[in-house]
């Protein structure tokens, strides 16, 4: 049997761009096609994941939690925000430098772009 590829969507932009939000309705899309997505968020990206954010980016990231897609975020980006896990929306998983490159670097992985 295939083992399903996983379509991968790395974000760089802050919560409110453009180049965020065309992110997010991909992964939504591509959700919703029934592909495996995963979200990986590093630098401003990661200020997505802040449970507490009331921004639309955040609530959306949320929506798409609830709707299967997987988030990862770099902890030292987030660290280097001034936030800790405590303070990131449950269901995303923190990863390091080197769990980053395993992601992107995996077998069953399509890298769909950089936002």
């Amino acid at each position: 049997m295939e083992e399903a590829q996983q379509q991968i969507l790395l974000l760089r932009s802050a919560p409110g761009t453009p180049e965020m939000a065309s992110a997010l309705r991909l992964a939504k899309a591509s959700r919703e096609r029934a592909r495996a997505v995963a979200l990986v968020l590093v630098q401003d990206a990661v200020l997505c994941t802040l449970a507490a954010s009331e921004l639309e980016s955040a609530r959306y990231l949320r929506t798409l939690l609830r709707n299967g897609v997987r988030c990862a975020y770099l902890a030292e980006d987030l660290g280097m925000r001034g936030y800790r896990s405590g303070d990131v929306t449950p269901g995303c998983q923190e990863i390091d430098y080197a769990s980053l490159v395993a992601l992107l670097l995996a077998d069953c992985a399509r890298v769909a772009g950089a936002f």
